[in-house]
């Protein structure tokens, strides 16, 4: 997959960020979305995350495996560098971006406080809660503030 996406120039490269698994529990895979920054700069997180697991690589459509002792559990992006495009959410009403990950559609960022309010897609919250993640409209305002202006950005997923 290509650094930087077919509008994105050398005076304005492509924006990037990086989505880092903490954990991975029964109710979910718990992370944090950082920004990226000039070479050398710390990342800065901007929200939590929390994605649906699946109990079987056929229900998630991939094979990103964790491994937890009530058995496996699998997620819908797998590691690696994706784009996200500028999208509409449906249910919610609002625009936001989509994960463009091969063998899927629709994963998107949006509100969510446990995995039940996701298919898949990636939640966001400014805190941890003992079931999922809290604050989830706050969340979203600062995620898209942040990336107001972007058509599209580079996602890095890792744990």
């Amino acid at each position: 997959m290509p650094e930087t996406s077919p509008t994105a120039t050398a005076e304005h490269p492509t924006p990037r960020l990086t989505l880092q698994r903490l954990v991975v529990e029964d109710f979910g895979a718990l992370g944090v979305l950082k920004t990226s920054t000039a070479i050398g700069e710390p990342e800065r997180i901007l929200t939590c995350t929390l994605e649906r697991t699946y109990r079987t690589a056929a229900e998630a459509g991939v094979a990103q495996r964790y491994e937890r002792p009530a058995g496996p559990q699998f997620v819908k992006v797998q590691h690696g560098l994706w784009t996200c495009q500028r999208s509409w959410f449906a249910r919610g009403g609002y625009r936001t971006f989509e994960v463009m990950a091969p063998g899927h559609s629709q994963i998107k960022f949006h509100k969510g406080a446990i995995e039940e309010h996701s298919e898949g897609c990636i939640l966001l919250g400014m805190a941890f809660t003992p079931s999922g993640i809290s604050l989830s409209t706050d969340a979203l305002a600062r995620f898209l503030h942040y990336t107001r202006g972007f058509p599209s950005f580079l996602l890095e997923v890792r744990t």
